[in-house]
């Protein structure tokens, strides 16, 4: 990789943190730049703040489709060992990133006026739908394995947001301690 690509790398992977601290619209470009842990070399241009949270969903999404929800395709596995494993990963990423869900951050701060975050939003969320559902698809009838994706997703979203104002990791932990219950008892 060269240089150039390598430092903007470093700069998304900056600004995806800062807008999950901050949310999409409290910060700007200047807040961006200034919070950066290198200096900007002089010919590097910084396009726009849309450009960015793009970017930083866009590598949100590589590392849970390249690190995480591999887990959810280990068919060498039990469906119960899978989504143990899956969450064990989400939470470890969502406890160890310390800010909570950029793209829900993004669809309630930026959505409607930015139409281009929406393909990335529905890209993260049909993702980890698709993961469980592909688990779930072990344990209930298809039909069933959607509904029960649909309603994980949409539960740890919320759990996601509760870490973010209590400040602790027990929601997050709990949803996926009564998912792995339900699925227990799902498999009979």
């Amino acid at each position: 990789m060269n240089m150039e690509r390598q430092f903007l790398k470093e700069v998304i992977v900056a600004a995806a943190k800062i807008f999950r601290q901050n949310g999409y619209y409290y910060p700007d470009l200047d807040h961006i730049t200034s919070q950066l842990p290198l200096d900007l070399p002089e010919h590097f241009i910084i396009k726009n703040k849309v450009f960015f949270a793009i970017e930083a969903m866009n590598h949100i999404q590589d590392i849970f489709d390249s690190k995480i929800l591999v887990c959810a395709y280990d068919e060498s596995k039990p469906p119960i060992d899978r989504i143990i494993a899956l969450n064990k990963k989400i939470e470890g990423y969502y406890i160890e990133s310390n800010g909570g869900c950029i793209f829900v951050s993004f669809c309630m701060d930026g959505l409607r006026q930015n139409e281009e975050f929406k393909g990335p939003i529905e890209r993260y969320f049909s993702s980890l739908n698709d993961a469980y559902r592909n688990i779930l698809n072990g344990i209930y009838e298809p039909a069933q394995a959607q509904v029960i994706a649909d309603e994980f997703v949409a539960d740890l979203q919320g759990a996601l947001i509760m870490m973010r104002v209590t400040g602790e990791s027990r929601p997050i932990q709990r949803l996926s301690e009564r998912f792995v219950q339900r699925c227990k008892m799902g498999q009979g």
